[in-house]
């Protein structure tokens, strides 16, 4: 396989990944769940209450809070972008996450020999 060839695998399968994750992220999955909620409304509050800034958040049956962090830093990309803060924005953070997660697939494997 020639080497260019070899060089565009990784971006194009990231790009097709983040492309059928976005599709249509507005509406699929359909509705937003309370869990969602729970995280969109500690993404909000850790971005408006300075002194708020959680390990562990004790609500919702206890979940640690990275996941609100990364809602947090996305509502704040999307404000600053002119979008709303809201069930998209979370939906991209758990897309982004996703493609981390096949990033980390590709590079497992091709560190394995695999």
């Amino acid at each position: 396989m020639p080497r260019a060839v070899r060089h565009l695998q990784l971006p194009l399968l990231l790009a097709l990944a983040l492309a059928v994750r976005c599709w249509q992220i507005n509406t699929i999955p359909p509705g937003f769940h309370f869990d969602e909620a729970f995280e969109g409304l500690e993404a909000r509050r850790i971005l408006t209450a300075p002194a708020y800034r959680p390990i562990f958040l004790t609500g919702n049956f206890g979940v640690p809070a990275l996941n609100a962090y990364a809602n947090a830093l996305t509502f704040a990309v999307f404000h600053a972008a002119g979008g709303e803060a809201g069930p998209t924005a979370m939906r991209v953070t758990a897309a982004l996450f996703g493609m981390a997660g096949v990033l980390a697939k590709i590079l497992s494997a091709a560190l394995s020999g695999s």
